[in-house]
């Protein structure tokens, strides 16, 4: 689970290294966009209290985090 911690934070990092730098456009909005990722940071936040205890629960908090990486929810597409 720590390894799976790690590697997740590790892959938003480089996705936020690697992703170009432009100002925020004006109709971005940060709230919302924080709003609609709150669900799978929840999901790695729970399986990380956990700590070995629930694959399953690893598992789902890859899937939203790959999920959300893959295809940003409309409120964040302003701002990337």
């Amino acid at each position: 689970m720590q390894f799976s911690i790690v590697a997740l934070v590790a892959f938003f990092a480089a996705s936020a290294i690697a992703a170009p730098t432009t100002p925020f456009r004006r109709d971005c909005s940060v709230k919302q966009c924080v709003l609609d990722l709150a669900p799978s940071a929840v999901s790695c936040a729970t399986a990380a209290a956990q700590v070995d205890l629930d694959p399953i629960s690893d598992v789902s908090c890859l899937i939203a985090a790959a999920k959300d990486v893959t295809e940003f929810p409309a409120s964040c597409s302003a701002c990337f």
